[in-house]
Parts: structure tokens; sequence; C-alpha cells
């Protein structure tokens, strides 16, 4: 079996000149994607369908059983016996089944971590082992959970290295280990430790998946703690909505440029989106290695529509499934620390935008938007601030 290569983002990712994929090289949307040679950041990785990677060593040749008139000088070859045959029947129906791996990134996640992994075990009927990808918590919290639980594990991460940047480091953590039959080679998941799973969710997924076999990640429908559904299917932000949503969802929520950026006219019905909320996601590890996983330079926000919308030119379509669904406990991190939080938005929402408009000719309008969404960023944090 040959090796499958790891080396998800990177700092210098070739995300500055995002090319677009030829129309006429893309496949139907209910087929499975192909490499394409002019797809950005492809990253080849053999040996990644299912039978390839669950396909073990080499295979055990039956004892010769000799011949019936063996010379009285010749060594007796024996048969194997029954007990044996039996023996190895055993061994092979009790070794476990992959699991499926569930990636999740901590930084002092405190009671939400609890109620997260609690609410696994109703969501699936696999075995799951859970990735604690701890961006430096200080609480305590991710350390006890996997101490309690032998299907939890703690994968420091060197420090707070943001949020697609530790789903990276898991992923590369996991991979000897799907080579290795341990963990599941088909889909992994990735959700925020604020999540709560409905039971039957995770299974729900992978059922919408299997509907659409050229999805590399499929989205539940997400409740937030006061009942409403969150935007998390969403077209990808242009220029125009992205500035008019900026400038007017304070004062006129319900703008046509802030609705279309949202994209939320319909979350009850399955559907392809530009992107998914990186809040919750099933994901198939063959198009997160193909396009090398999160783009690390975004440290927080915007890592979800950048990864969404590279799906979408390297062949894939990201589904929303809403017979699955969850709750989530949206922005509450956001909500504590606004004066670091929101400049970042506004960082990776320049980055996203200037990644697409990378010619030299484009420069004032990357000039423009740097400075707009400064002036921004300073403005909403004052504000909210004075809201304290």
């Amino acid at each position: 079996m040959g090796s499958r290569r790891t080396a998800f983002g990177g700092k210098r990712a070739e995300h500055s000149r995002i090319r677009q994929v030829d129309n006429s090289d893309k496949q139907d949307s209910t087929q499975p994607a192909t490499q394409t040679d002019n797809t950005p950041h492809i990253q080849a990785h053999n040996n990644l369908a299912h039978n390839d990677i669950t396909r073990g060593g080499a295979a055990r040749s039956n004892p010769s059983q000799g011949d019936s008139a063996t010379p009285n000088n010749a060594p007796v070859k024996t048969p194997i016996s029954d007990t044996a045959v039996t023996d190895e029947l055993i061994t092979k129906q009790e070794k476990p089944s992959p699991r499926l791996a569930v990636i999740t990134v901590t930084y002092s996640p405190g009671k939400y971590l609890t109620n997260f992994l609690d609410s696994i075990p109703a969501a699936t009927s696999l075995p799951t082992q859970v990735y604690l990808a701890d961006n430096g918590s200080t609480d305590g919290a991710p350390e006890q959970a996997a101490h309690n639980n032998d299907a939890v594990e703690f994968l420091p991460t060197g420090g707070n290295v943001g949020y697609g940047t530790a789903i990276n480091i898991a992923a590369r953590h996991i991979i000897p280990r799907i080579e290795a039959g341990e963990i599941h080679p088909e889909f992994f998941v990735i959700a925020n430790p604020d999540v709560v799973f409905d039971p039957g969710s995770i299974d729900e997924l992978i059922e919408c998946a299997h509907r659409w076999p050229n999805a590399a990640d499929v989205g539940p429908y997400i409740r937030q703690e006061d009942g409403s559904a969150y935007p998390s299917a969403r077209a990808i932000p242009t220029l125009s909505n992205g500035i008019g949503h900026a400038l007017l969802s304070g004062i006129w929520s319900n703008n046509p440029w802030s609705k279309a950026y949202r994209d939320n006219a319909v979350m009850d019905k399955e559907r392809v989106a530009g992107w998914l909320s990186g809040s919750c996601l099933l994901v198939r590890w063959d198009a997160f290695c193909r396009i090398g996983g999160f783009d690390e330079r975004y440290f927080m926000y915007m890592e979800d529509v950048d990864l969404g919308d590279r799906f979408g030119r390297a062949g894939f379509t990201n589904v929303l499934c809403p017979t699955a669904q969850i709750t989530h406990a949206v922005g509450h991190s956001a909500g504590k620390h606004p004066e670091s939080m929101l400049p970042a938005h506004h960082e990776s929402a320049y980055r996203f935008q200037a990644d697409r408009h990378p010619h030299w000719w484009q420069a004032p309008i990357r000039a423009m938007l740097w400075i707009g969404l400064k002036i921004r960023s300073v403005v909403v944090v004052g504000f909210t601030k004075m809201k304290k």
C-alpha cells in the first residue's frame, strides 16, 4: 500500500493565486470528483480509496498438506488443525471496527466540553475516537476528559495556533491510524466543543453523504441556544454583498446585500451550498487531503468559507443536510473578547477577498478593502465596548 501524504495547510499555502477551474472539467455534482491539474493547492494522496486503505498486509497462504505417501526419512508436514482455523476466525471476528474520528479544537471549553462528549454516543452507531486538539487550555477540562474516557485523546498543538491549524495537526496525527485500520477511512467529523449532537445526527450525516457521492463535506441544521436556525449553509461571499452586509447589517438587517451574504432563505431542504459552517461538518478524508486541508494563514474566522470555496474549485460540493440537527452556542467566545475576535474576523475577510483579487490592476480594490475593514473593526469594537 502506498503512503498517504499528510502535508496539510502550511504558513505559505498557495492561495495568493486562486485559479478558476474550467467548468468543462467539472463533473456532475452527483458524481465523484476527480483531481485536475489546474486546481490550486491540490496535494495528491495515493491509495485513498476505501479498499486500498483497508486492504491490510500480504495474504496468508495455507500450509502445504503434504503427500500421503511421505517417505519414512522425510519430515512429516502436519496439517493445520481445526482448532487453529477456529482460533484464526475468532481473531478476525473480534478485530475491532475502525473508529470514526471526531476532531474538536479546545481552548478552556469548560462545561461545554462535557455536554459535547456526552452527546456523541447517541449520535452514531459507529464507535468513535475523539481528538481534543488543544490550543492551550488553562481550565484542565480537556485533560480531565481524556483521563476519564479511553475514547478521548488529548492532543496539545503547542500553543494557540488557530482553528484550522489545530484541525490540520490532528489530521496529520490521525492519518497513520487510518492506514493501520484503526480509524474510519472515508469520513471524519469536525465540531466545536460547544456543540451538542441530536440523537442519530452523525449517522444521518453519513447517510446524506452516501446520497451525495461528490460531496466533500456535509453539514447539519444548526439550532442556536434560543431555538432559531443559524445560517450555516451560505453562498460564497462576493465583494458587493460582503461590503453591503458590512456597511448596512447593523442598521438595516434585512437589506438585499445581507440577504445574499447569509443566503439562509432555505434551511429546511437538502441542498448544495457555497460553503458550510465549520462548527460541525462531516468531511471526506479524500477531499480534505486533495486540497491540503485548512489554509493555516487563517487564525480564526473565514477558514470554513475558504475551505468550502476550495472544495468547490476542486470539483466537489458542500451539502446541507437539515435532517441531521445539532445545538450550538454560537459566538459565546467572540462575545467574551470582542477586542481580539472582531479584528481577527476582519483580517480574515480581507485575506479571503485579497486572495481572489490578486492581480496588479486589482491593487486599488485590495487597498480600499483593507482600509474599509480596518475602520469598521475600530468602530464595531468601540461600539461593543460601550454597550458593556
